[in-house]
């Protein structure tokens, strides 16, 4: 994960030379599905197609509001959003479902989630179905970048504007792990 993120922090360099700016946002999400993609999918998910899922999970979210807000609505009555909603979902299939599915073939071979999945048994020791298995994908994947991405961009103007705090975490990380990137192999 060090090095997704040192890699993915690196690529800032150039941008940062030429005095151009960036879209922190953007590449908050960027460095994040970096490190994510190569951790827990075993860079199953390529960073583009991972940005792809993720402005299609923020069209999801701002999608389903009109249903949130009207609870009562019978899923048979159109709603502003649904048309949105049911594209950015084609998205998330397009890229993770033909992901999942491939993973299946090699299963027994992977340690990265989408593997594990598929090693899973239910209660009564049947193998998960695709749909399951696509689910827990979507979750885990949205669980592990929005939430993040969100932490991150939350965390790091709140840093600034409070030196005192972000001395103690930067004291706290170099005593943790000696002032340089984790390595686990050390």
């Amino acid at each position: 994960m060090a090095d997704a993120i040192r890699d993915a922090v690196g690529e800032l360099d150039e941008p940062a030379r030429a005095g151009q700016p960036v879209d922190i946002g953007v590449e908050q999400a960027r460095i994040v599905s970096r490190a994510i993609m190569k951790v827990l999918f075993a860079d199953r998910i390529s960073v583009p197609d991972a940005m792809r899922v993720i402005e299609a999970q923020d069209r999801i979210a701002t999608a389903v509001i009109p249903r949130i807000i009207v609870p009562f609505a019978p899923l048979s009555l159109p709603m502003p959003g649904d048309r949105t909603f049911a594209r950015a979902v084609r998205i998330v299939d397009d890229v993770l479902v033909p992901i999942v599915r491939e993973t299946r073939e090699s299963a027994d071979q992977g340690d990265d989630v989408i593997s594990t999945l598929w090693q899973a048994r239910t209660d009564d020791g049947r193998q998960l179905d695709e749909r399951q298995v696509r689910n827990d994908t979507v979750a885990m994947f949205a669980a592990t970048t929005e939430t993040t991405i969100n932490v991150l961009t939350w965390a790091w103007p709140h840093l600034d504007q409070h030196p005192e705090v972000a001395g103690r975490l930067y004291a706290e990380i170099d005593e943790v792990v000696g002032g340089e990137p984790y390595d686990a192999s050390t």
